[in-house]
């Protein structure tokens, strides 16, 4: 009879641990486990800790524009100068002094150079930067000087000075260039500041027109 009793005293135990058993089977059976729950829930955290919403990340942004460089046909304006001396002189031997900011770059063109002319120029990538001083003893005036600049070129600015004319011109394709005239003595002194480069002057035309006139109006006659 003691037996009988434990014996029915166990069986829901018994029971219990057969369902146990019978439902871990079947799950293992089919894939699947009971801490999968857990697994997700806890890899969810996991992933909330490491990028939480809103924060700010070092990695770089796709898509994200980089900084623009700098114009580097605007950039030779800020390159160091120098003020130098040289003196021109005409077919009957009369000289003509005078100083001109060399921007750091240009150099003598001793091929081009004559008595009364000399030439600077400055290799760039595509082209090149050339400025040169003529004496002219028979100049034209403004007007004759735009027609024959017009040949050529379209004109973008002209301007009488006190004691000479001011040009800004370019021709649509590579040139980009300033002409200045200054009286000297019984002749003129005659700058041409040019940029000539594949892609033109580019958007940033207008500062490099004002750098070329601005290299031209440090030209300074001594007579």
């Amino acid at each position: 009879m003691k037996s009988s009793s434990c014996s029915a005293s166990r069986s829901p135990i018994l029971l219990g641990v057969s369902l146990s058993l019978t439902l871990a089977v079947a799950l293992s059976a089919a894939g699947c486990s009971s801490e999968a729950p857990s697994s997700a829930a806890s890899g969810s955290a996991r992933s909330s800790t490491t990028q939480p919403v809103g924060a700010s990340s070092s990695a770089p942004q796709k898509g994200a524009a980089a900084p623009s460089p700098e114009d580097p046909k605007v950039a030779w304006s800020k390159r160091p100068k120098k003020t130098v001396e040289y003196t021109l002189k005409t077919i009957d031997g009369v000289a003509y002094p005078f100083t001109i900011d060399l921007v750091d770059g240009f150099e003598v063109n001793k091929r081009m150079t004559q008595d009364d002319a000399v030439y600077y120029t400055a290799e760039k990538t595509g082209g090149a930067w050339t400025f040169d001083v003529v004496v002219v003893t028979t100049p034209d005036d403004l007007d004759a000087m735009a027609a024959r600049v017009k040949q050529r070129d379209t004109i973008l600015k002209q301007e009488k000075l006190p004691d000479g004319y001011l040009i800004h011109a370019e021709d649509g394709k590579e040139s980009t260039s300033v002409k200045l005239a200054l009286k000297s003595g019984g002749a003129y002194l005659l700058c041409t500041a040019s940029l000539t480069s594949v892609d033109g002057a580019g958007p940033n035309k207008t500062a490099i027109l004002a750098w070329l006139e601005s290299m031209c109006r440090s030209m300074k006659p001594k007579k």
